[in-house]
This record gives C-alpha cells, structure tokens and sequence, in this order.
C-alpha cells in the first residue's frame, strides 16, 4: 500500500490502528482492526524536518523527529501539540539568564536561537544566528581566517553559534558565530538584525553588557577583548580594543556592579582587571 510520497521513516501498529510518518513531513492513518489494512487520512505534521521516531496510544500519536521536535497529535485529526523543541545539530554553547521574564537564551551549532521558560519548561521563541533575511538576501562573506572551534555540525560556520548576551535597556541580543561576528538583535524580533559587529578576528565564546548598560564586553580567541560603548539610540562603537595584552584566548569576563571596571581570564590562567573609563 501507497503511505507516502518518498521514503517512510517510522512505523507504529497498536489498537487496530497503523500510523507512520516519511520524508514528506505527513503523518498516514489506516485502519486494520478487520484484518485489512484501509486508508483513513493524511495529517500535515508542519515540521518540515523528518520524523525519526513514532509511537501510538488511545488515537494519540507520540513523534520525534531529528530537529529535536517532539509532536502528539489526534490521530483522527482534532489537535497537534508541540511539546519539546530542543537544539539538535552539534553542541549548545551560549547561555544566558533573563531574570524578570523568568526565561533564558541559549544558542548552538545548529543555526538556533531559543528562548526557553524555566517555570513552564517550553520555548517561547526562536530565532536564526544567520540567514539570508537577516542580511537582506546578501551571501555570506568574510575576510578572516578559519579559526573556529572544533564541530560536528553540519551547518556552515556563520550559522554556528558560540556567545550569547541580553541587554535589558536595549532589549538587544547579542550572539556570536564561529568566525567571530558578533550580531545584535532586536529582543522584541529575533529576525530583526539592528547591526553586526566584526571587529574580533576569531571565535567568541563570551560576552557580556556592562550593569549599566552602556558597553558590550566581547572576549575573543585571537587572544583580545574588544568593548563597545552604546548610545541612548543603541548605536554601537568601538571604545576600547585590548590587544597583545592576553597571551591565549578570553573565557570568562564580569564588570563591577558600578560598570567602571572589567575583570577578564584566559586559557593560560592569567586574570587582569582592567578600567573601562580611561581605558587603562
């Protein structure tokens, strides 16, 4: 019997009832509690990523598929429920807390931006580290080097996140690849891109805004920290490049609750405190 237009990837049979799911993102019902087996419908599952795994129980249909995507959905049709959505290409790397929305960010290898709620344990918004509506419908180009970090993803580096920062006065998200650009969105509209910075020439694993919300501590693996002062239109300019300073790369940094100074480690161990002000 014909289920799908293309390969099938998941099979469930329990009830009387036979489910599955194929490369053409549909979920096919048929009924065989007669012996035979009969076509009963095709549900749009709208993932449009393939499932990988199926399972059925009292006309509810229990899906995974290999985004991350967990779907139960009425087999007769009624009602679809995502349930989970998670990264799925390579590691998560970046972190960030949103205290007074009880949410945090979090970024990865797979071209993912999520917000998720601590309390209800479910994403409430996504977003892309890079695409083409992002840029406008422009390529991607880079004069930098290919320096990044180790990946098993299989997405390209620009859409491989490493950093991720939230600014509170800004409503800005700031969030790193693999290259080193770092690119600032619009909290509100993950797919609104205000600017993109590319001043640090390799990979950024943190990043950090300032208490009071006037710069952007960026610390690279080219060994330097890069600090960018934010107007009351957040516009953003480079205030301070620390360079040949650091002998390996950033990997932790804080500001003092005054945001007058900026504490910084890197790979060799060595901690230096630095004054934003004057830059000393």
């Amino acid at each position: 019997m014909k289920a799908h237009a293309g390969e099938v990837t998941a099979v469930a049979c329990s009830q009387g009832m036979l489910v599955s799911t194929g490369k053409d993102d549909m979920l096919s019902v048929f009924s065989c509690d007669t012996g035979e087996y009969q076509f009963v419908r095709q549900i749009a599952l709208d993932t449009f990523h393939f499932a990988s795994s199926i399972d059925l129980l009292d006309g509810k249909v229990l899906i995974g598929h290999d985004n991350g995507r967990i779907q139960v959905i009425n087999a007769d049709g009624t009602e679809k429920q995502l349930i989970n959505v998670s990264h799925c290409d390579g590691e998560a790397w970046g972190l960030d807390i949103i205290e007074e929305k009880g949410t945090f960010l979090t970024c990865g290898d797979d071209n993912q931006i999520l917000e998720i709620s601590i309390k209800d344990k479910k994403v409430v918004k996504e977003g892309k580290v890079w695409s083409y509506d992002l840029m406008g419908g422009k390529a991607y180009e880079t004069q930098k080097i290919k320096s990044t970090a180790s990946t098993m993803s299989s997405f390209p580096v620009q859409q491989q996140a490493r950093g991720i920062t939230y600014s509170k006065k800004h409503q800005h998200v700031a969030v790193s690849n693999n290259y080193g650009d770092v690119t600032i969105l619009d909290y509100n509209n993950f797919s609104k891109r205000i600017t993109t910075l590319y001043k640090p020439r390799e990979w950024c694993e943190v990043m950090v805004y300032s208490p009071n919300q006037e710069f952007l501590a960026v610390g690279s693996h080219d060994d330097s920290i890069y600090i960018y002062k934010i107007s009351e239109a957040g516009e953003y300019t480079l205030h301070w490049a620390i360079t040949f300073v650091h002998s390996s790369a950033i990997t932790a940094m804080d500001w003092s609750t005054d945001s007058k100074y900026l504490r910084a480690v890197d790979q060799a161990y060595a901690k230096i405190f630095y004054d934003v002000e004057t830059c000393q």
